[in-house]
């Protein structure tokens, strides 16, 4: 056992590895041993953190510090075999030396071997003792510089400026905000560009606009020019055709967006010399009234109900930019919008209101909302308002899937880019 455990130790003096102190614990000296069990299973803690790590991306101070850690469990581990070492060397010099009985016939036994091996134990313990001290100097040191080492790494963490952590706690929300976005992205895939949304729902894309800042008090600038040439391109659409479209209906998945690009499709209307209006279809929701600068009551469903007259409703708008424009509210919630919409005297007064203008456009962002387009007459042909990056491929083409169970004309999209 001696000899083993010497071969064991040379090994790990000159060999400081994982293996030569898994080797010395499992000799048949150490491996009954306790504190021995705890070392071993704390050495392959470390060995899994290191190997658990990536060798391009992990910092090498993280490898530094788990091999200092490990060869710290190593020279415990030589202390340990040599603190064992001198036991043996201890019992086998305590053997007593047998003693022989000289008779007159017997011959007296040679002590000198024995007294030689006795002389090379007891070299050999104070070789043992000499080595457990120097074993437990270098675990001493190592365990002062992993100690020195976690405490700068402590101060380097604590001691950080506070540009550098608010810096480090953007960096951190700019990845999960990219992070979360692709996940996003992933389970509810959006529109991308114009191309894909014309591939998608076979329709033609009428306008392409830059997204634009809504203001959220006050007026809309009225003035031609101002960020609404594509929806010029949109007007010019509509009635460069053979066949002139007078009345059109706006929809799409966001009521903001949708009421302002109607606003500025009658922008473009009024500046070409086209007494235009513009009614609202869905009370409760963001308007193209409320972005002009109009209340959104009385407005449509009080002049559906009877309740009052188209004209009273009426909003002139542009008079001071030389425009001919009204808009018409959406009104309040009313319980009997639904009925007044089916009725046929309702319908035929609201068709000879629009009758009045060159142009006019309904704003219907909503479903419930598409269902009072069918006040006119003759079902007005649809715009569909789709913004880049925000609305859902699947509710794109469920709400297409809808319209077109409706019957109803879908002229083409206006994309709305980010």
């Amino acid at each position: 056992m001696l000899a083993q455990l010497d071969a064991l130790l040379e090994r790990a003096a000159k060999a400081p590895l994982t293996a030569s102190y898994r080797a010395l614990a499992s000799s048949p000296a150490l491996r009954e041993l306790g504190t021995v069990h705890l070392l071993m299973d704390t050495l392959d803690l470390l060995e899994r953190a290191r190997r658990s790590l990536d060798p391009a991306a992990a910092p090498q101070s993280e490898f530094a510090r788990l091999s200092q850690r490990a060869n710290s469990i190593g020279a415990e581990l030589q202390a340990i075999g040599l603190a064992k070492k001198v036991s043996l060397l201890r019992r086998i010099d305590a053997i007593e030396t047998p003693t022989v009985d000289h008779g007159p016939d017997t011959l007296a036994v040679d002590s000198t071997r024995i007294l030689a091996l006795r002389d090379s134990a007891v070299q050999r313990l104070a070789e043992a003792e000499s080595a457990l001290g120097d074993a437990r100097t270098q675990y001493r040191v190592a365990r002062e510089q992993a100690d020195s080492v976690a405490q700068w790494r402590a101060s380097r963490i604590l001691g950080a400026s506070p540009f550098a952590a608010a810096l480090s706690a953007l960096l951190m929300a700019v990845v999960l905000v990219f992070t979360l976005a692709v996940v996003g992205e992933a389970r509810h895939p959006t529109v991308a560009h114009a191309r894909e949304a014309e591939r998608l729902t076979g329709l033609p894309v009428l306008a392409s606009a830059k997204a634009f800042r809504i203001p959220k008090a006050g007026r809309a600038r009225l003035q031609p020019g101002t960020g609404v040439e594509p929806f010029r391109m949109l007007f010019l659409s509509l009635t460069a055709s053979g066949t002139r479209h007078r009345v059109v209906a706006v929809t799409g998945d966001d009521a903001v967006v949708t009421a302002a690009a109607a606003g500025r499709l009658a922008v473009c209307a009024a500046a070409d010399e086209h007494a235009t209006v513009v009614v609202d279809l869905a009370p409760g929701r963001p308007s193209t009234a409320a972005y002009f600068g109009w209340r959104d009551e009385p407005g449509f469903t009080e002049a559906i109900a009877g309740v009052r007259l188209w004209r009273e409703v009426a909003r002139p708008i542009g008079a001071s930019e030389g425009l001919v424009m009204d808009v018409i509210p959406a009104g309040m919630q009313r319980s009997d919008t639904v009925a007044s919409v089916a009725h046929a005297s309702s319908r035929r007064d609201f068709s000879e209101f629009l009758a009045e203008y060159d142009i006019a456009v309904l704003v219907a962002p909503t479903m419930g909302s598409l269902e009072s387009v069918a006040a006119v007459e003759v079902p007005p042909p649809i715009v569909v308002v789709v913004r880049v990056a925000k609305t859902r491929l699947q509710a794109l083409k469920a709400m297409l899937l809808d319209l077109k169970k409706r019957k109803a004309m879908i002229l083409g999209l206006v994309i709305i880019r980010q």
